[in-house]
C-alpha cells in the first residue's frame, strides 16, 4: 500500500467505450494518463477452436495484447468460461452431474482433457521479448460457490469440485 495499487481492466487494449482495436488505446489510459497495471483476458471459445473469445476478441490479437501488456510490466490474468464438456452447451449450463462426468476415468473425461490441451497450448504460446514464458494468473472454475456455471455448486459435490480443480491445475 505504500507504493500504490494495481488498477486492472478486462480487455483493456482490445476495446473500450466507442472504440475497438485501436493501437495504443486504452480507456484506463484515456482517463488516467497511464495503462492499467493488470490486464484481464477471457479464453472462452478457445476450447472449441473458435477464432474469437466470448467477448469477440480474436485470439491472435489477444496474444499480441498480452505480450504488449507484459512488455509494459503489467500483470496478466486470464479467465476461462469454457463450454460445458458434458452437454456441449455454454459455461452457464449447470447440468447436474457434469463434473462427475468429466473426472478422470469418467465418460466425458476425454472431452475435458481436449479442452484443457487447447488452453495449455495457448498459454504456452505467450512469450516475452526474450522468449520467456509470460506469467499468467489463470482463473479457471471461478465463482464456484454459485450455481450458474457447469462447475458450480449445483453441478457437483465439494469432493468432485476439489478433484476437478486439482486435475485442472496439474
Amino acid at each position: 500500500m505504500k507504493k500504490g495499487y494495481l488498477v486492472g481492466h478486462q480487455g483493456a487494449l482490445a476495446y473500450g467505450v466507442n472504440w475497438k482495436y485501436k493501437p495504443g488505446r486504452s480507456d484506463i489510459k484515456d482517463v488516467t494518463g497511464d495503462y492499467p497495471a493488470l490486464y484481464g483476458w477471457e479464453l472462452g471459445g478457445l476450447e472449441l477452436g473458435a477464432k474469437m473469445n466470448l467477448d469477440s476478441v480474436p485470439f491472435d490479437k489477444m496474444r499480441h495484447y498480452i505480450e504488449e501488456g507484459y512488455r509494459r510490466g503489467g500483470v496478466i490474468t486470464i479467465s476461462w468460461h469454457g463450454t460445458n464438456p458434458y452437454t456441449g452447451k455454454t459455461a452457464w449450463d449447470p447440468t447436474p452431474g457434469t463434473v462427475a462426468a468429466i473426472l478422470p476415468g469418467a465418460e466425458k473425461h476425454d472431452v475435458y482433457q481436449a479442452q484443457l490441451d487447447k488452453i495449455a497450448h495457448f498459454l504456452l504460446s505467450l512469450k516475452g521479448p526474450k522468449g520467456e514464458l509470460i506469467p499468467v494468473l489463470f482463473r479457471p472454475l471461478h465463482e464456484l460457490t454459485g450455481g450458474w456455471f457447469w462447475w458450480g455448486a449445483k453441478s457437483s459435490s465439494v469432493d468432485e469440485f476439489k478433484t476437478l480443480f486439482q486435475y485442472t491445475v496439474k
